[in-house]
């Protein structure tokens, strides 16, 4: 992806479609003159799925998979049980199903331009992107040497082991929340769990916040 546009990148959104407003103007950003993208996890969790998602599509948003929208869609293929927030979200589209689901599809795992690099979960040390494995990029937390487990508390965080020359920026971590190391970029603060929304423009490493308006789902 290239662009001469400034580039703002927000973090999981989960449904806060009036904390996604309230960021776009307070960084003051435009439709027009600026290009957006989303982490992944537009939905589920809060209140406003198929909102925030009719709005990236209206606007030709760029978004990549992240692990709420790559359950939807294993849900709906039967692939995996569907949780109730997700099949409020099936039920809300209605005829327009498969519209919905053939552009879910087409998000990519990741977005790599000449400047930077956005993914949902993280990046696999040692191995390039185009050979990582697209569950790994949605999924990745921490790493001991193998993707077998994705996650462990206590075990070493991917972004400790990059060395790239491009900033990653990427979501999926609210208990982690906002975090900056060795050129990784952590945009998931927690705002369906009552935390705050974040976004970041990409040139300038400029973060902006606003609050949740309320908390819409409980910690887990």
């Amino acid at each position: 992806m290239s662009s001469t546009k400034s580039t703002f990148i927000i973090g999981d959104i989960h449904g806060c479609f009036d904390e996604l407003q309230d960021l776009l103007q307070t960084a003051n950003v435009s439709l027009v003159q600026h290009q957006i993208i989303l982490v992944g996890d537009l939905i589920n969790k809060g209140p406003a799925s198929l909102k925030v998602l009719k709005w990236a599509k209206d606007h030709q948003i760029s978004c990549v998979l992240g692990n709420h929208e790559l359950k939807f869609l294993k849900s709906i293929n039967g692939e995996s049980p569907m949780p109730p927030r997700l099949k409020e979200l099936k039920s809300e589209m209605g005829k327009a199903l498969n519209d919905w689901v053939q552009w879910l599809q087409t998000w990519p795992t990741y977005i790599e331009a000449p400047n930077y690099i956005v993914v949902h979960g993280g990046l696999e040390p040692n191995r390039s992107l185009n050979e990582t494995d697209p569950l790994v990029l949605v999924n990745i937390r921490t790493w001991e040497g193998s993707t077998q487990q994705m996650y462990r508390p206590g075990a070493p965080p991917w972004y400790s082991f990059y060395k790239g020359k491009k900033p990653v920026f990427y979501g999926h971590w609210a208990t982690q929340g906002v975090h900056i190391e060795n050129n990784t970029y952590c945009l998931d603060s927690g705002c369906v769990y009552g935390r705050s929304l974040t976004g970041i423009w990409a040139e300038t490493k400029e973060m902006v916040q606003v609050p949740a308006r309320k908390i819409y789902c409980p910690v887990k």
